[in-house]
């Protein structure tokens, strides 16, 4: 077998899913071109990923092609694509799901556990030899006279010298600055309380557990508050629960407004202390008031632990040293708030795109190419954005209104989302559709 030519020095900065997806899918196409991959993650390999993200058709493809879509099943959760909708005073206003009847032609896209999918990639990258840096925060970065990217580690400690470096590092990105230029203001306005349950069947009465089901829950209030659940442990068995309380807010310090105390947190960000749990406990039932039917404090009371995120938006940006041979992926580049539902698929795209663009390239460094990808992703992550723009605007037009939408109120908008999600599936699974057709009547 004739030897694949020896591709490029590549460094990933942020072991995140992205970072490791792209890592993967170059590691699994090392027989077309042999490009040496480096990984830098700050954190350690246990560290927090997040709960979970549903995962569409596009994604999925990604997973096959970074070789753990055989893993899909076991790290996500059977039945969690089924989304009901409730209005705070208990009516039920939706119900969203496939019918197992349209099964075959809509791909269904159960929660899928962040942090089981991250150590899929992590053994597939240790069986493929790639270097992984764990607890080691890359601070910065510069290019070299010949071209090439240094990096530098705490203390300026010189981490190594590579062709092309891949930020995949997040929102707090440190080299970002490197590449695009802005004003720093990214709050959207809205801040997101971010709870953990651990065992909501230990603690939740049977009603509720209905509620719940074994999917997502969301409750839409007055004055621009809601209340989600969201089951994301991957087996039955595992009852692990996010709860989202998000509302207006002027900052993005919330926690001040509290009265917590920032040193109180543990590495992931998390309130786990008594004193503290019950400070935002006590907080949130305030803020709710007597236009959220009681009988949801339940599950308020039942949070193990919690943290306060506001939510970030990054603007269209200006990219600056267009010489640099840097390229940012996922958050790092376009992050988007929680309540797109997208911000994870847009990060696996990135990765997807660029991986396949450095196979492509063989082994040579065409930045030209780069810069063009660049473009794709931040249009992808622009119709994405507009989302996220039109819940913002719901948001600020409920700011002050105490009316609890109802069921009617509901009703043409419904018709509308069934037939945009019927006609969406009809066009993006198309392909499915025929190949599925042929195989019955082959």
């Amino acid at each position: 077998m004739q030897k694949a030519p020896t591709g490029l020095n590549i460094a990933i900065v942020g072991g995140g899913l992205s970072g490791l997806c792209f890592a993967s899918i170059l590691a699994k196409n090392r027989h077309i071109v042999n490009h040496s991959v480096t990984i830098y993650e700050k954190g350690n390999p246990n560290s927090y990923q997040g709960t979970s993200l549903d995962l569409d058709k596009n994604s999925q493809n990604v997973l096959k092609q970074a070789g753990i879509f055989h893993k899909y099943n076991a790290i996500s959760r059977p039945g969690s694509d089924y989304f009901k909708l409730f209005s705070s005073s208990g009516d039920m206003l939706s119900v969203f799901f496939v019918p197992k009847v349209l099964k075959w032609l809509i791909p269904s896209s159960p929660e899928t556990n962040r942090e089981l999918m991250r150590d899929a990639f992590l053994e597939n990258l240790r069986y493929e030899n790639v270097d992984i840096f764990f607890d080691t925060a890359v601070e910065n970065a510069e290019q070299t006279e010949n071209g090439s990217m240094r990096l530098y580690g705490d203390d300026q400690k010189v981490l190594g010298e590579f062709d092309l470096v891949v930020d995949s590092s997040g929102f707090r990105s440190n080299l970002r600055r490197l590449r695009i230029e802005d004003d720093g203001k990214y709050y959207t306005g809205i801040t997101m309380i971010h709870g953990s349950i651990e065992d909501p069947e230990r603690v939740f009465d049977e009603k509720m557990l209905d509620m719940l089901g074994e999917g997502t829950v969301s409750f839409l209030g007055a004055r621009a508050q809601s209340l989600s659940l969201q089951r994301y442990g991957a087996g039955i068995e595992d009852h692990r629960t996010s709860l989202y309380f998000s509302c207006l807010w002027a900052d993005a310090h919330m926690d001040d407004a509290i009265g917590l105390s920032k040193d109180r947190r543990n590495t992931s960000g998390f309130y786990c202390d008594k004193e503290s749990l019950d400070l935002v406990k006590n907080w949130i039932i305030e803020k709710m008031g007597n236009h959220w039917n009681p009988y949801y404090h339940q599950s308020i009371h039942a949070i193990d632990q919690v943290c306060i995120r506001p939510l970030n938006q990054h603007p269209a940006p200006t990219f600056i040293n267009d010489h640099m041979n840097l390229i940012c992926i996922g958050d790092s580049l376009h992050t988007v708030p929680p309540y797109t539902g997208s911000g994870g698929e847009l990060a696996l795209g990135d990765a997807l795109d660029l991986a396949k663009l450095l196979i492509k390239d063989g082994n040579e460094l065409k930045m030209p190419h780069i810069r063009e990808l660049e473009k794709k992703m931040l249009k992808r992550a622009a119709s994405v954005a507009k989302q996220g723009d039109y819940t913002k605007k719901w948001f600020t037009k409920n700011e002050h209104s105490d009316a609890v939408m109802t069921r009617t109120e509901l009703t043409g908008g419904y018709r509308i989302a069934i037939f945009l999600l019927w006609l969406l599936a009809k066009i993006y699974n198309l392909e499915v559709i025929i190949a599925r057709w042929f195989n019955r009547n082959k």
